[in-house]
């Protein structure tokens, strides 16, 4: 199977990575992001970033 591209590393990136993953653990995947392209629990971070927290407080695994 050729190599699967994935755009985005937000909460849809991530989860389709996760099912493909489960599916086939040997296919190369290829994420495409911006950012660092860590995980983080994105309501989470908003309520931590209202209260003045930095983004490295709810980082749950690196990109």
């Amino acid at each position: 199977m050729d190599d699967i591209l994935i755009v985005g590393s937000g909460l849809a990136g991530y989860s389709l990575s996760r099912e493909i993953r489960a599916i086939d653990a040997e296919i190369p995947l290829h994420m495409i992001t911006t950012d660092r392209g860590d995980f983080y629990s994105k309501p989470m971070l908003s309520n931590g970033l209202q209260k003045n927290k930095t983004a490295e407080c709810f980082r749950c695994r690196d990109g």
